[in-house]
């Protein structure tokens, strides 16, 4: 798949996360093609429902997830009332 003129490679990517409700940290895998998109998965802790927003960012500089050197995917959390 050929998107802005580069080749995109998808990958899965294990990323350490904290729950916003309980506060721990714990590893889930991103899978990078599903770029400007959300879903929600639960705490493997609390059980509680986290939605994860996955878009990509052009801002060269971010420390989020690498998919490639043209392009950062970040990954950001959030509970179902924020």
């Amino acid at each position: 798949m050929i998107t802005h003129g580069y080749l995109m490679q998808y990958q899965l990517l294990s990323k350490k996360v904290v729950c916003p409700y309980c506060g721990e940290g714990f590893e889930t895998v991103v899978d990078t093609s599903m770029v400007n998109s959300e879903y929600t998965e639960d705490c493997y802790i609390c059980c509680r429902p986290i939605i994860f927003s996955v878009f990509e960012s052009m801002d060269f500089d971010n420390q989020g997830l690498h998919r490639g050197e043209e392009s950062n995917i970040d990954l950001v959390l959030r509970t179902e009332n924020d």
